[in-house]
């Protein structure tokens, strides 16, 4: 239990974060998959609700209930668990998921914390997965507002497609 609710239930109270907001949020979670992925764990199912907040807003990533350690592969690879919106293209199709597929997720998140929506959306669930794959997200700064230098393009390259095209860690961006 931790008494500040999820991430999930501020953005759905229509609040709107500013840019230190969104770094004060992204920062400890960042930390914690890095921690996470250097032990060779991948979370698997980023979003929101596995995003608590303390009373003074600060950040605990849970819920590693789907989660794969990479040298054992303890869950079923073929099972999708995780929540579709925060799906990175590579869970949708089923293929061989690490480290950068929890970062896609993050991006997902970070994307919906600046804009007040996801930068996937579908009117079902397969169309929702078929964006996921095949579509760009939408346009970052004509929905945030103006952006520091460079922050629209660290966004971009947390959400691309191919997991080659992502940063390999969560804490060593290069």
């Amino acid at each position: 239990y931790i008494p500040g609710g999820s991430l999930r239930r501020r953005l759905d109270s229509g609040r709107k974060f500013s840019l230190e907001e969104v770094a004060d949020l992204a920062v400890p979670i960042l930390r914690a998959l890095d921690y996470a992925h250097q032990g060779g764990i991948v979370h698997r199912d980023i979003k929101p609700d596995n995003i608590l907040l303390d009373e003074s807003g600060k950040p605990y990533l849970v819920d590693f209930g789907i989660a794969t350690i990479e040298a054992v592969n303890i869950t079923r690879t073929r099972t999708t668990s995780a929540t579709p919106a925060y799906m990175s293209p590579e869970q949708v199709l089923e293929a061989k998921v690490d480290a950068r597929s929890d970062i896609f997720s993050l991006g997902v998140i970070l994307f919906e914390m600046l804009t007040g929506k996801r930068p996937f959306l579908g009117e079902n669930i397969p169309s929702l997965l078929n964006k996921i794959v095949n579509d760009e997200p939408g346009e970052l700064v004509s929905r945030a507002g103006p952006l520091p230098e460079g922050f629209e393009a660290v966004l971009r390259k947390a959400l691309a497609k191919k997991p080659e095209d992502r940063w390999a860690s969560a804490g060593a961006p290069d």
